[in-house]
């Protein structure tokens, strides 16, 4: 994604609102989307995959 925005910004003329959009962008991206993706994760995924964790958990713990 940042290759994108790096190519974006260097072949336009007006260089400081692309600078200030990509800056906005990686804001919301980190303290929005982020944790938006996370929690969803968290809550679609995780009750599904508890058991086949605590599985492969308990077979790393036994390979000592």
């Amino acid at each position: 994604m940042f290759t994108l925005w790096a190519k974006l910004i260097s072949k336009k003329q007006d260089k400081t609102f692309w600078l200030a959009a990509f800056k906005y962008y990686l804001l919301i991206a980190l303290f929005i989307a982020a944790p938006l993706v996370w929690v969803i994760n968290m809550l679609v995924f995780k009750p599904f995959l508890s058991k086949h964790i605590k599985n492969k958990k308990e077979i790393l713990l036994n390979l000592n």
